[in-house]
């Protein structure tokens, strides 16, 4: 294909990642369209090929076009660093039992 082709949200359709070592990989998105190869035309869907951050690609092409902060799917959640809560302190005894024990 030569040339820019633009893309409307209703244009991109699923959004498919393929990723390789290292982060690379391609975005396969779109409505079918014809794609000349050699004597046949065939119906193929728009690729983004040899992406350095593929995810981070796909979260955008998410944000933009299907509105949602994280693309579905497997995709690992980000680290959560956890601080416990402080300790609560001991409560004041309460009711006529506890008060008793303590007086013997």
């Amino acid at each position: 294909m030569c040339g820019v082709i633009s893309y409307a949200k209703d244009d991109i359709g699923t959004i498919s990642r393929q990723e390789g070592k290292n982060g690379w990989g391609d975005l396969t998105f779109g409505v079918l369209r014809p794609m000349n190869t050699g004597a046949r035309t065939v119906l193929a869907p728009s690729r983004f090929a040899g992406i350095p951050d593929v995810r981070e690609a796909e979260e955008v092409m998410f944000q933009t076009f299907k509105h949602m902060d994280v693309p579905p799917g497997p995709v690992s959640p980000p680290p959560v660093s956890f601080v416990p809560p402080p300790a609560d302190p001991v409560p004041p005894p309460s009711g006529p039992s506890e008060q008793i024990l303590h007086e013997q």
